[in-house]
């Protein structure tokens, strides 16, 4: 633009000589204003804005990437879980085992135990506590604790006895407690100085102390102790007497 303004200028000049102007005034070059350039600067506020949306986007594009990887970390939490689930699971099976021996006294007593899957017909007498797994067809003496968890057919004696089996047939003598698990089936009488029962017993129970009866047990004989405590749900069909107890009834009703 502006070579042709300039351009323009001297044609005028040159008209005005060739008709006579003595002294032909250049007209002036108006230069065509520029244009300015207009800056918009962004509010603080617009600024905070734009780049929580730029982080939101980047989050978004994070969180779309982890996604689609593979789940490396998920397995390896899985395989955690289910080793720490085989753990307990070994835990309460330990713990079931302790249970079991609940009786067997804390110091240096050692104890025998009869496997699962090993039969003993006949007599046997031990000097420590013995675990019973297996299954014996006899009398077992025992000076130690005695635990029942396989199958008996026999008499039991032993300082405390403890019986988790479906079924024993035979009498019981124990010098300290007798405890009968829920589910147990036994048939024969028990004399011992304290019992627990929570499952069925057909015979004679002869408790120099206390007898505690919970709500699944089960008696089909007479029941004779120095006291007697009966959950609701229990059943007897027999008499309770309470020989053992300190109180004179006779002379109370005289």
């Amino acid at each position: 633009m502006e070579a042709l303004n300039e351009n323009l200028i001297d044609d005028q000049l040159l008209y005005a000589l060739l008709n006579g102007a003595e002294n032909p005034v250049k007209p002036e070059n108006k230069e065509t204003p520029k244009q300015t350039e207009k800056v918009y600067e962004i509010p603080q506020k617009g600024k905070e804005q734009l780049r929580m949306g730029s982080q939101r986007k980047g989050e978004s594009i994070q969180n779309f990437a982890s996604s689609t990887l593979p789940k490396e970390k998920d397995s390896k939490q899985q395989e955690l879980s289910q080793s720490q689930k085989q753990r307990t699971e070994q835990e309460e099976q330990n713990n079931r085992r302790i249970e079991r021996r609940e009786l067997v006294s804390s110091g240096k007593d050692t104890v025998t135990v009869i496997t699962k899957g090993t039969r003993i017909a006949g007599n046997i007498s031990c000097d420590c506590s013995l675990d019973v797994l297996g299954s014996v067809y006899g009398d077992i003496e025992c000076f130690g604790n005695l635990t029942i968890s396989g199958t008996v057919n026999g008499n039991l004696k032993a300082k405390e006895i403890y019986v988790d089996a479906d079924r024993l047939q035979g009498n019981i003598q124990s010098e300290g407690t007798i405890k009968i698990s829920v589910g147990t089936v036994v048939i024969g009488d028990m004399k011992g100085t304290s019992g627990i029962i929570a499952g069925a017993v057909k015979g004679n129970i002869d408790i120099n102390g206390s007898v505690l009866l919970d709500s699944t047990a089960i008696i089909k004989g007479n029941i004779r102790a120095k006291s007697i405590q009966m959950d609701s749900g229990a059943v007897v069909e027999g008499y309770c007497s309470f020989s053992y107890a300190s109180v004179d009834i006779d002379n109370i009703f005289e």
